[in-house]
């Protein structure tokens, strides 16, 4: 599922904003950088559009959103309180796209209203979405082909929310101070649950080391032993193949590593398991040079980890796509990446991280061009 279409009238800052998202000839989504100054509106958009995608999950699970139930509570309330002031209306309209069964394209379509219809709405609703809708003061409506397609929707994409106050927690932080992490998570799924991918993250680091604790699991090779002639001979267990491409997912995990740290030869590694998450290390020529995940820089940290995060994701339903990053899908929305980036990872290394992942669509905002500069 991608977004497609973006109409925004009267809401916050925001006068009048069309958007038709753009795809490129193979119909993979183009990564979208939306740039402006303090107050311009950038969050607010991202906000209608994880609205939207909250909105779709609440369908088909039940621990979106605290206390979810008939009264369900929005991520964006509804209300005059977000309509531009002067204005006698508001609306947000954000049109989706996915391809079903039959490789037909069918729309699922968010709608919030305030106010009074404007009276060019129908028309306006016909060139823009190529139908019309009606129009309900204060409602917020989903329509489209939604009950039987969401859960599919969510558990075979990565759909992910980084919002502006996101932060991982550097090395030096105490953890006893807040709460318990589950040091090793064993990531069972349950039905109509959304528990081990919640849309909106801002904060992944611990979830993503216990994820990577298990692909070293899966990727240790496990042998017999066997005496000849007083030596000792491996006679591995399995198939070569299958334990090569286990590796495979590390090894991407290490590529995303490669390019923020500027470095070609470095790998992880495991500690002894006393020293808990913090085991995996970075090695370079067999030497420790980062003493664990956690000692990576705030903006270094931060970039991995959303980056980790959309693999992870998509490994919960198939393993397979965490070998092979071109294959993911999903939506991204990310609330001012130059945060905590320093312009070199910005330039040199965001634009290659999300050519990682050509069937993604990436919808991030920004105080600063030089993100856009080679997008």
């Amino acid at each position: 599922m991608y977004l497609k279409n973006i109409w925004l009238e009267n809401t916050g800052p925001i006068s009048k904003l069309e958007i038709e998202l753009p795809f490129d000839e193979r119909g993979n989504p183009k990564p979208i950088v939306i740039v402006g100054g303090n107050g311009s509106g950038k969050t607010v958009l991202l906000s209608y559009i994880a609205d939207a995608l909250v909105e779709l999950a609440k369908t088909a699970f039940q621990d979106i959103v605290p206390g979810q139930g008939v009264n369900s509570p929005y991520l964006r309330v509804v209300g005059g309180t977000n309509t531009k002031l002067g204005s006698q209306y508001s609306l947000s309209i954000l049109q989706f796209k996915d391809i079903n069964e039959i490789n037909s394209e069918y729309n699922i379509i968010y709608r919030e209203q305030v106010g009074s219809a404007p009276p060019d709405w129908n028309e306006k609703c016909q060139l823009i979405l190529n139908k019309t809708l009606p129009w309900s003061d204060g409602s917020k409506e989903l329509e489209g082909q939604i009950e039987e397609k969401t859960e599919k929707i969510f558990t075979n994409n990565s759909i992910c929310f980084f919002p502006y106050n996101r932060s991982e927690r550097p090395h030096w932080y105490n953890p006893d101070v807040v709460e318990d992490i589950n040091d090793f998570d064993t990531g069972k799924n349950f039905r109509k649950k959304l528990k081990h991918k919640p849309i909106i993250i801002t904060e992944t680091a611990s979830k993503n080391q216990s994820w990577l604790l298990h692909l070293f699991l899966d990727s240790r090779a496990d042998f017999d032993l066997q005496y000849v002639n007083q030596q000792i001979n491996f006679i591995l267990r399995g198939q070569q193949g299958e334990l090569i491409q286990r590796r495979g997912a590390i090894s991407n995990i290490e590529s995303l590593l490669k390019q923020i740290l500027n470095k070609s030869n470095i790998r992880l590694a495991l500690l002894p398991r006393a020293n808990g998450l913090s085991r995996i290390c970075v090695v370079e020529n067999n030497e420790v040079i980062i003493p664990s995940l956690d000692h990576l820089s705030t903006g270094q940290a931060l970039l991995f980890n959303m980056f980790m995060t959309i693999i992870r994701y998509a490994d919960r339903a198939d393993n397979t796509k965490s070998t092979a990053l071109s294959n993911i899908k999903g939506i991204v929305l990310i609330d001012e990446i130059d945060s905590h980036i320093h312009a070199d990872l910005q330039y040199n290394v965001l634009p290659n991280l999300i050519k990682i992942f050509p069937k993604v669509q990436f919808i991030v905002t920004s105080h600063a061009p030089p993100v856009c500069i080679r997008n």
